[in-house]
């Protein structure tokens, strides 16, 4: 959750950096993981990974990561609630939706791959 931690794990060597509240924002001032991903990903530099983690409900959330500047986007909840309540049909149906929320944001915006969602960047996000 703070760049000085992501910095101080590449020096130590580490390829991929998870940025996650671990569940949840337990305590009320801590930041929103979205917020501080920009500057994990600058003092991660270009040779690490950053996978965002907490705080993805839909498809607006991975489109802002990714945006963002995450290599990669990881789910807790959602996929386990969609499991809990309804079994595997549910939970393919909760995949299908995102991947439609994905698809739509990303038309919104004007771009057609994850590639220029990179690409982009923040910028991309001023403009849906």
């Amino acid at each position: 959750m703070h760049s000085d931690d992501a910095a101080q794990c590449v020096a130590v060597g580490v390829d991929t950096v998870m940025v996650s509240n671990h569940g949840g924002r337990q305590l009320d001032p801590a930041p929103a993981t979205l917020d501080v991903l920009p500057d994990i990903v600058a003092s991660s530099g270009a040779s690490c990974s950053v996978v965002m983690d907490s705080g993805i409900r839909r498809g607006a959330d991975v489109v802002c990561a990714l945006a963002q500047g995450s290599s990669l986007v990881a789910m807790g909840r959602p996929w386990a609630w969609a499991l809990a309540a309804g079994g595997e049909a549910t939970l393919i149906e909760m995949i299908e939706g995102l991947q439609g929320e994905i698809r739509d944001v990303m038309a919104l915006a004007g771009v057609t791959s994850i590639e220029a969602v990179h690409n982009a960047g923040y910028a991309m996000l001023r403009r849906c």
